[in-house]
């Protein structure tokens, strides 16, 4: 949840427009927001998409409400200019802050309300899009004040300069230790022993990033007309997204967009990348999953009131919409912004026709029956998180590709689970206390790659802990479970990198191979720091349902 705080003078400015407390109300809801409440000039709006970072500024809001009022629609209109100014990225910093572009915004017309809105939308998006500036950080500077290229490289933690608030030098080192955003940031940086800055051609600090500017060239005031801004990260895409919703925040305070050179070790790219998405959708299906009945022209009409420019060709629908919209991936995107511009409360309720009796899956009872019949052997249940850690994911995965995520919130959880064994070892590698016998299971999901496809099963985990083990704990365990399910299986020699050579194999029913059992190599566990031994076995509970006959 964001909320933020915006004048109501300035908001009606850029609409040309003054609207009552319940029409403002109305229309945010048309732009998934939510007039939180009013006091006098100020106004309190909670911005319920967390895709939607361009709606965190007062400059966002209004763009939005303008399709919505009919004031203007379709693709709202920019304009980048070249310049040759070059932001030169040095080849050590990749290391520890590696990515950062720029801009130029000419001619801004700033006044309190926009610099108190220019300042919340940083914090904003620096927040909770960047994860509390790890992932996206923004700088704003008075472009007068630099000379140009401009810098990006690490330096020692005793470089000195005055930071943002300050009238003395400090160094870096002290930055972090003694002031405000050095302290709360300072875990971005503190594992270095150099520390990124932004310099200019007359060597002065631009500023410190992800922590503070410098007082001088990063202090703006209403008077600033030429700000420079600097976004840097850890991951392009999304500062590259960061940078767009900044400089359109100030083209709509009047100003001017100018490019940078961004010059890395391996290549050159010029910033902002602000530009037109063109996508093409089935027609068809969009007003099948709408549930209304509505004519193209008023497709159209409701598409280009959310800011796209749409058209409608060969039964395709087509759309453009500027990039720092992220959020639209497919039919279904599209489908809930037609809804959003017509009004869900213009939605009419229709009669259910059709009555029926629901019940359980049979997937759902051989699951439950499972479980009872572990339970009944004494066997704990545990539910793990399908994330789980890449490196131990990658002890386990053979024939399997592992699918890895590209912003991992945590590099705990930075991929998807082949097997349950490996959230089980990650879940007892953070918390080393079982009571010993432990006998326990997990019947749930898993996903890999295979052959180029994304494989999604179901698998059943059986491990068994004490200060010695052996593979005939898990076997015993095995066959009382088989006998249960009325199922025939042999146990076959195999050759898993993770289970001990001649204490493992591969069980098989109807010569389909559907799982492993064995005692866990002693050498990943001691890499886990696990203490104790493991033995244990885990089947494809997919593959097992094909041979259970009976009624469930």
């Amino acid at each position: 949840m964001v909320i933020l705080d915006v004048s109501l003078n300035e908001l009606y400015k850029l609409l040309n427009k003054n609207l009552s407390e319940e029409e403002l109300n109305e229309y945010l809801l048309n732009i998934k927001c939510e007039l939180d409440e009013i006091e006098g000039n100020n106004a309190k709006i909670e911005v319920k998409d967390f895709n939607r970072i361009d709606l965190y500024s007062l400059s966002g809001i209004a763009r939005e409400l303008k399709g919505i009022l009919n004031i203007e629609t379709g693709i709202p209109k920019f304009e980048i200019r070249d310049s040759n100014y070059d932001l030169i990225v040095d080849k050590e910093i990749l290391n520890v802050r590696p990515y950062i572009v720029g801009a130029i915004v000419k001619d801004v017309k700033l006044n309190e309300d926009r610099l108190k809105d220019l300042i919340q939308l940083q914090e904003k998006i620096s927040q909770s899009f960047g994860r509390n500036r790890q992932k996206v950080a923004i700088g704003t500077h008075n472009f007068d004040l630099i000379k140009f290229p401009v810098y990006y490289k690490l330096t020692d933690p005793e470089t000195r300069f005055i930071p943002l608030g300050f009238n003395r030098e400090l160094s870096l080192r002290e930055i972090l230790e003694n002031t405000e955003a050095g302290k709360k940031y300072s875990y971005i940086l503190n594992k270095y022993n150099k520390y990124p800055i932004l310099i200019d051609s007359n060597n002065n600090i631009i500023s410190f990033p992800p922590i503070i500017n410098s007082n001088k060239i990063g202090r703006l005031d209403i008077n600033t007309r030429n700000i420079f801004i600097d976004v840097s990260g850890t991951d392009l895409e999304k500062i590259l997204l960061a940078l767009n919703v900044i400089v359109l925040a100030l083209k709509d305070f009047g100003g001017e967009i100018y490019s940078i050179n961004v010059i890395y070790p391996d290549k050159k790219i010029k910033t902002p990348e602000l530009k037109v998405i063109k996508k093409e959708m089935d027609l068809n299906k969009i007003k099948k999953y709408l549930g209304i009945e509505l004519d193209s022209n008023k497709i159209i009409e409701y598409l280009n009131k959310k800011r796209m420019n749409a058209k409608i060709e060969n039964n395709k629908l087509i759309i453009e919409y500027l990039n720092y919209r992220d959020d639209i991936l497919s039919e279904y995107d599209i489908i809930e912004e037609i809804l959003i511009s017509y009004g869900y409360n213009n939605l009419k309720p229709r009669e259910i026709k059709v009555y029926t009796k629901g019940e359980l899956s049979r997937e759902r009872k051989i699951m439950n029956n499972i479980r009872k019949i572990m339970v009944n052997m004494g066997c704990i249940e545990i539910y793990t998180p399908i994330l789980s850690n890449k490196d131990i994911n990658s002890l386990l995965n053979e024939d399997r590709e592992i699918i890895e995520l590209i912003n991992p919130v945590s590099s705990s959880y930075n991929s998807i689970r082949g097997y349950l064994l490996s959230s089980f070892l990650q879940l007892l590698s953070e918390n080393n206390e079982l009571k010993f016998p432990a006998k326990i299971f997990e019947l749930n999901r898993v996903s890999y790659i295979k052959d180029n496809k994304i494989i999604e099963d179901l698998n059943l985990l059986y491990i068994y802990s004490d200060y010695e083990v052996s593979v005939n704990n898990s076997l015993k365990v095995l066959k009382r479970l088989f006998k249960e399910l009325k199922i025939d299986f042999d146990i076959r020699n195999s050759n898993h990198k993770f289970l001990i050579d001649g204490r493992q194999g591969d069980i098989f029913v109807n010569n389909e191979n559907i799982g492993w059992i064995g005692e866990i190599d002693p050498n990943i566990l001691e890499k886990l720091s696990i203490k104790y031994p493991l033995t244990g076995f885990e089947i494809g509970i997919k593959k097992l349902m094909k041979y259970i006959k009976y009624d469930i």
